[in-house]
């Protein structure tokens, strides 16, 4: 009768433990005076990729992507691109607050340089900005692109330690009804891949085996 209730039980919570939702590695979220309160997503059901649609009496459309590991292998961290368009109403300057966070414990980043690469482009209206973006690594203090205005490419290089997670972060000011931009931030390390140190590592042994048989033939 024991053994039947146990079996029973390891039933149901193997039962349980199916029903719940897949960890998420990947959490956006934003945040604005005349956007709709709960605008947040996760890559629960997308590990490494999340699409987050949101809107408000202030913006006509917030579209968040992004992807990370494990859609995304190490060494590429993060990459996230959104388009964010205003509304007819007139209660403007406005800024809204996005951020983004992924988790990447179960394949660490092992330290490195890492580039950043962050675009605006100024797709509908004038004179939108001024904008911020940052990014943050393992609670660091963030670092910060240059603040820019209208349409702007701006780049950030440096050597960070191993990391288990990486957010990053916008700060957009809209001035007018019917702005429209597109912004994306890209993290990537150019830390050669396993494979790749693999066929490099086969090359060298490939060409050292050549230059000894022509010794032996002289």
């Amino acid at each position: 009768m024991t053994g039947k209730f146990l079996a029973a039980t390891v039933m149901a919570l193997v039962g349980l433990a199916l029903t719940q939702p897949a960890h998420a590695s990947m959490i956006a979220s934003a945040s604005a005076t005349g956007l709709t309160a709960g605008c947040t997503g996760n890559d629960s059901l997308t590990p490494g990729s999340l699409s987050l649609f949101c809107t408000g009496p202030l913006f006509a459309s917030v579209q968040i992507t992004a992807s990370g590991p494990p859609d995304l292998p190490v060494p590429d961290l993060t990459t996230t691109t959104l388009t964010v368009t205003t509304g007819p109403a007139l209660m403007f300057p406005v800024t809204l607050n996005i951020a983004i966070s992924s988790d990447f414990s179960a394949t660490p980043f092992p330290g490195g340089p890492v580039n950043g690469i962050a675009t605006i482009n100024n797709l509908i209206g004038s004179s939108p900005g001024p904008f911020t973006m940052s990014i943050q690594g393992d609670g660091n203090p963030p670092v910060s692109f240059p603040t820019c205005t209208g349409s702007c490419v701006q780049n950030l290089t440096s050597t960070i330690g191993p990391i288990t997670n990486d957010s990053v972060h916008y700060s957009l000011t809209f001035t007018a009804p019917g702005q429209s931009i597109g912004a994306t931030i890209q993290l990537t390390s150019p830390i050669p891949e396993p494979v790749s140190l693999t066929l490099v590592g086969s090359a060298l042994f490939a060409v050292g085996l050549l230059a000894r048989r022509r010794r032996k033939a002289l």
